[in-house]
């Protein structure tokens, strides 16, 4: 594949290309964020008190339908209108690489996305739980401290907003915190940036890991960025291999909504292994993890050699 950027009739030099992708998604997660301020500072009728994001607080539940209120409307305009307006308007070339994908073995792919998601668990645990432990050098200090408390605080948050008491409200729940993210944040990391990087590199490795990484830089959260990176090249070569987006939005749908549900079973005392951290697996569970991981990926990989050999990849 050729570049697909120009400039007064010529190519662009990569890091400009490489500069101007990332900048698109920063430029979409900012106006998302902005819109999801300003509709909860709408519906607050004020400029959101921290303590209410705090479970137990008496201002948690108006606090908690803001979150939603802002976390839906941000997303949907920010992270899934604004994206496809660029693409049908601003960047046509990938309106037939996104949406008229590859539906070959595609049940095929499904199910190796939501086994994947299951078994590569253990593995982000660990990972997670060393990104949590990571000690930067002292002359850090302040913009350590000031990280994990900012991150503490996105926590609080995350925890206020996927508390629910009933089936309705885990519906709810489901549909603002993991499948509305999945298809919003697949649309712009994988159909938009990763595709994008392929036509700049023509290398699916190094657009696969770079849109992973930034995938997990755009979320601001240091000590959680590798397990996300990880996650993120998961994603990437699901959608590589599959040439369909709906397989890496079912695989970040199902591994949100795992993440959603298993924090409420912990909450409520159901669940007796702590969904945040890795330290109450057995070690065999991650070599498992490895292991059928790899051997998942190795079948993907050969049905995706497959398909390019008996016709036009998507991606």
């Amino acid at each position: 594949m050729s570049n697909n950027h120009s400039l007064e009739g010529g190519k662009i030099a990569w890091p400009l290309a490489l500069l101007s992708n990332v900048l698109i998604a920063f430029g979409l997660l900012f106006m998302a964020n902005g819109i999801g301020a300003i509709l909860m500072t709408l519906y607050l009728g004020g400029k959101p008190d921290m303590a209410g994001f705090v479970l137990g607080d008496p201002n948690a539940a108006l606090m908690k339908n803001a979150l939603l209120v802002g976390q839906i409307g941000g997303t949907f305009v920010g992270m899934i209108v604004l994206p496809l307006l660029y693409i049908f308007f601003l960047k046509k070339e990938l309106q037939e690489i996104i949406f008229k994908p590859s539906w070959k073995q595609i049940f095929s792919f499904m199910l190796a996305a939501i086994s994947i998601t299951f078994i590569i668990m253990p593995l982000i645990g660990i990972i997670g739980d060393w990104n949590k432990d990571v000690q930067l050098p002292s002359s850090w200090g302040s913009i350590a401290a000031g990280m994990r408390a900012m991150e503490d605080k996105a926590a609080q948050a995350t925890k206020l907003i996927v508390a629910y008491n009933s089936t309705g409200e885990m519906f709810v729940v489901l549909f603002t915190v993991a499948l509305l993210p999945a298809v919003a944040e697949e649309l712009v990391f994988r159909g938009i940036l990763l595709n994008d990087l392929n036509k700049t590199f023509n290398n699916i490795h190094l657009s696969v890991f770079i849109s992973a990484f930034v995938f997990s830089f755009i979320h601001f959260q240091f000590f959680g960025f590798f397990p996300r990176l990880l996650l993120g090249i998961v994603l990437g070569y699901l959608y590589i291999t599959s040439g369909n987006i709906l397989v890496s939005m079912l695989m970040h749908f199902t591994n949100n909504a795992i993440v959603v549900l298993a924090l409420n079973l912990h909450a409520k005392g159901v669940l007796k292994i702590d969904p945040e951290s890795s330290r109450d697996l057995p070690a065999e569970s991650i070599y498992i993890s490895i292991i059928l991981s790899s051997a998942l990926f190795y079948i993907c990989w050969r049905m995706y050699k497959l398909r390019i050999d008996t016709g036009k990849t998507n991606v």
